[in-house]
C-alpha cells in the first residue's frame, strides 16, 4: 500500500526569481504570480518540479 508522506519546505533562491502571471494589469509591466486569497506571491508547482528533478538527478546519476 502506497504511503503519502508531507513535509513542509522553504526555497531560498540564489539568483533573482521572477514568476511572471503573463499579463500586465494597469501600469506594472511585470506582474507577479499572487495566491488568489491572500495575494502572496507565489510560484507555481511546475517550475519547482523541474528544478527539484534537475537536481535529483545531477545527484543521484
Amino acid at each position: 500500500m502506497l504511503q503519502e508522506i508531507r513535509q513542509f519546505c522553504v526555497l531560498f533562491a540564489l539568483t533573482p526569481v521572477h514568476a511572471g502571471s503573463g499579463q500586465a494589469l494597469g501600469a506594472v509591466d511585470l506582474p507577479i504570480q499572487r495566491e488568489r486569497h491572500t495575494q502572496w506571491p507565489q510560484v507555481q508547482a511546475s517550475g519547482v518540479k523541474g528544478a527539484f528533478r534537475d537536481w535529483f538527478y545531477r545527484f543521484y546519476h
